[in-house]
């Protein structure tokens, strides 16, 4: 593990702070923690991007968010993802990521 310097507000240290007192856990293991959720969110956020722009297949887009094809079929569904593509294509995209 490597270390990395950041500066941040004061305002910023003082809610991790509270965090981290609330949680009981050090400051490292909350920043941690912060940044994993933030990266998972946004890999999230640039697939759907992606996605509904067309410049990604299903089966890419669930790969750059770091999910099985079905969580990120889940997801589609719940935030209800308007793909500019067909159904037929849909299916070609699952068919193909079969094979691979």
């Amino acid at each position: 593990m490597r270390t990395v310097a950041v500066r941040l507000p004061d305002g910023v240290i003082k809610i991790i702070d509270e965090l981290c007192s609330g949680l009981g856990e050090s400051r490292a293991k909350v920043l941690r923690e912060i940044l994993m959720e933030g990266i998972r969110v946004l890999r999230l956020k640039r697939a759907l991007k992606m996605l509904s722009e067309g410049k990604v297949t299903v089966w890419r887009a669930a790969e750059i968010a770091g999910l099985s094809l079905w969580e990120f079929i889940e997801v589609i569904e719940k935030e209800k993802v308007v793909l500019p593509i067909s159904v037929k294509d849909v299916v070609k995209d699952l068919m193909e990521g079969f094979r691979d």
